[in-house]
């Protein structure tokens, strides 16, 4: 697998951050947060819950203003040279939140072999979405996963849309 100097360079920062101990705040790479500007009302922060799940091909759970939606990978793994339960989940994780004014926020975490892990990237950032860190939460599994984050904003349509590609 062939990285960018720029991607590598923010792999190498979450890995060092994970190896020393430190709890991710979905900050990277010199990111900011920004405070939020204005309270929406309640009917301009409605998310359309039903048409993301459509365009996501999956069913989430909406809860606390947030869809969490997470997708299954199939396969057997093995941890340590031992195979893992079937109800081991290696999987996708998507997250949209309602930011007012017909606009929402996107978090998300994709789980993908070594090979798929620069296509996927140039997928992220050739929907215009943003590659915030790539990593591994198990080290030692067979077949090696690779954990992308990438976040976006937008029309919550638009935005699942983009996911989705």
């Amino acid at each position: 697998m062939q990285m960018t100097p720029r991607r590598r360079a923010v792999a190498a920062t979450v890995i060092g951050l994970s190896a020393a101990g430190v709890v991710s705040t979905g900050l990277v790479a010199g990111a900011t947060a920004k405070p939020a500007q204005h309270s929406p009302s309640a009917s301009s922060t409605r998310l359309p819950v039903k048409q993301i799940e459509t365009i996501e091909q999956a069913d989430g759970t909406y809860s606390s203003g947030v869809l969490t939606i997470d997708i299954n990978r199939s396969g057997t793994y093995h941890l340590h040279g031992k195979k893992l339960a079937k109800d081991f989940e290696v999987q996708h994780e998507l997250y949209f939140q309602s930011i007012g004014n017909n606009e929402a926020l996107f978090n998300g975490e994709l789980a993908v072999p070594r090979s798929r892990v620069e296509p996927t990237i140039d997928a992220i950032e050739g929907q215009g979405l943003v590659f915030q860190a790539l990593h591994q939460h198990f080290i030692d599994i067979h077949p090696m996963v690779w954990f992308i984050h990438f976040r976006g904003t937008g029309t919550p349509q638009s935005l699942a849309e983009r996911v989705h590609a």
